[in-house]
């Protein structure tokens, strides 16, 4: 049986659900979540393995509009990054909504060769639906994206739907880890990513 392997990065402005979205689909909780920006501030990988198709998510820290600070400017360029190697990329926006930082993100992925999925999150929190489909219009015509999915990435609503269309765009080819693997991050990192995420939500602070 031949088998599929391709990686995907995971874009946005902060505080999108990325990190929820990712964890979500591979199983395990390895990238810390909190209702802060600049939680995520480095490109992380989950690896989600299923039948016959293995793939690398890239959770990659929120682009910013302002990034005057010398840590801003490191997130948008690790952020970045990640798009340079990947099979496909899902440009994670709030549903119902669109912000200049979210034009930022599609300014970003202008020249990106690879197709773009737009999953437009916390669908659930959209109270009038006939304003969502109007929205998911005026939307698709910002640029051509390969599919948009009008998800819950803490709910799970459609991210089932997402998952195999990423699939279907994966290349044939061995795959890269062990089929037990959900990241190929050490340990210690996983573990400070989670200890950090904790004291954000007590602390409300970084």
């Amino acid at each position: 049986m031949s088998t599929r392997f391709g990686r995907v990065a995971i874009a946005g402005r902060p505080n999108v659900g990325k990190s929820t979205l990712m964890n979500h689909l591979i199983g395990f909780k390895v990238s810390a979540i909190a209702n802060k920006p600049q939680t995520t501030r480095h490109n992380i990988r989950g690896i989600y393995s299923g039948d016959d198709c293995q793939i690398v998510f890239v959770d990659t820290p929120g682009i910013h509009k302002t990034a005057r600070s010398l840590l801003n400017k490191t997130i948008n360029l690790e952020a970045v990054s990640a798009l340079e190697e990947v099979e496909a990329v899902v440009m994670m926006v709030e549903a119902g909504q669109w912000t200049e930082e979210d034009t930022l993100v599609l300014k970003r992925l202008a020249h990106v060769s690879c197709p773009v999925m737009l999953a437009a999150n916390k669908v659930d929190r959209v109270k009038r639906k006939e304003s969502l489909l109007a929205w998911l219009q005026e939307v698709t015509g910002k640029r051509e994206f390969a599919g948009i999915f009008p998800l819950s990435a803490t709910q799970g609503t459609n991210t089932a739907e997402l998952l195999q269309a990423l699939i279907r765009l994966m290349p044939e080819s061995e795959w890269a880890h062990a089929d037990d693997d959900v990241t190929d991050q050490s340990v210690r990192f996983i573990c400070a990513e989670l200890i950090r995420e904790q004291l954000m939500h007590y602390l409300h602070q970084e």
